[in-house]
């Protein structure tokens, strides 16, 4: 197993365990990752989940250019016939759920796209960013070219894109691809108190709020907002926002049910 999940309470964790090979995504790892994504939109008790890696080297490498698999498909069969997805697997790692990044070291290629997905990514200090695609003579297949730039703007995508040169973490934070940059020694302790935050809310509060924080990259605004409130007025039946609401009052912590 080249994936490891963990479950703390109502926090999931999902570690790429290949450290002698970057952490890069093999066939088989691609497979499990995809399993472990079906796994935390599937356990009701989950209502977060952190995606790292193993070691403080590398978060992940992108593709393993070393595992013939990763070639060994027929491309318009896969868009056309719905052939099992291999080199887009990306599109099976959808959840309802909030996932935090925990970037552990280098991100790079599919491994930066993977760190894409995330609701909210921080790193460790020493981490370095980059899609080195065209250097290879391919170009980004994962999400980069359309999340990059709704994330830190056309052209310093462009400019990591096209030149598959790398940025630091200080220039990542700048640019507003990751919210925190840490040292890697606090690096896991602080995702475990971010996911530990989320999961104490209602968990279909978060889970609106998230939707709609979603829409926010691709939706006009007009339909944004009609979709927000759409959401606010589903919540506000919740039994969770009474109990929210009667928490508030007696002063006490609320016993969110998911309700």
């Amino acid at each position: 197993m080249t994936i490891r999940t963990e479950l703390d309470g109502r926090v999931a964790t999902i570690t790429i365990d290949r450290p002698e090979a970057a952490n890069a995504l093999d066939a088989a790892t691609r497979r499990e990752l995809v399993g472990a994504w079906r796994w935390v939109e599937e356990t009701a008790e989950i209502r977060v989940a952190v995606l790292t890696g193993a070691g403080d080297r590398v978060f992940c490498a992108g593709s393993d250019l070393r595992d013939p698999a990763l070639d060994d498909f027929d491309y318009a069969s896969d868009e056309l016939f719905g052939s099992p997805p291999r080199e887009h697997f990306h599109r099976e790692l959808q959840t309802t759920k909030p996932m935090i990044c925990a970037i552990n070291g280098h991100a790079l290629g599919g491994g930066l796209e993977l760190a894409l997905l995330a609701d909210i990514r921080i790193t460790a200090d020493h981490a370095e960013f980059g899609c080195p695609e065209v250097t290879v003579g391919s170009m980004p297949g994962a999400g980069a070219t359309q999340r990059l730039p709704r994330l830190i703007g056309t052209s310093a995508a462009a400019g990591m894109l096209l030149t598959g040169s790398r940025i630091d973490a200080t220039e990542a934070l700048r640019l507003g691809l990751v919210s925190e940059s840490v040292p890697v020694s606090g690096l896991q302790a602080r995702a475990a108190e971010l996911a530990a935050g989320v999961a104490r809310n209602a968990p279909l509060s978060v889970r609106a709020t998230l939707r709609a924080l979603r829409a926010a990259d691709e939706w006009p605004l007009e339909h944004g907002l009609e979709l927000e409130r759409h959401l606010f007025g589903l919540i506000r039946s919740t039994r969770d926002r009474a109990e929210g609401r009667a928490a508030f009052r007696e002063r006490r912590d609320p016993d969110f049910e998911g309700r």
